[in-house]
């Protein structure tokens, strides 16, 4: 994340008309709180899996919109350096 988290989260709350006084009771609302769960559990196994892979052999993002769209249960992306296969992961 880039140092500015700070301005991007007040970007975010006037791009979608979010007022930064309620922004932490609309986190914490119990609609809310399971799809930031999910996501964030999304970045979570993407870190781990990029910690624990050899960087030299294996490339691990986060899934695209795109790629989302073209393989519906795609969170995380691994990428075979060597081979060139992509593994798919859902979490």
């Amino acid at each position: 994340m880039s140092n500015n988290w700070q301005q991007k989260v007040e970007e975010y709350c006037e791009r979608y008309n979010i007022p930064m006084l309620y922004l932490v009771e609309t986190l914490y609302d119990p609609k809310v709180v399971p799809m930031i769960r999910g996501k964030g559990f999304e970045f979570s196994v993407m870190t781990i899996l990029q910690e624990i892979l050899p960087k030299n052999e294996w490339k691990v993002s986060k899934a695209t919109m795109n790629e989302e769209i073209s393989f519906h249960d795609t969170d995380i992306r691994v990428f075979h350096k060597r081979t060139g296969k992509v593994i798919r992961v859902e979490c």
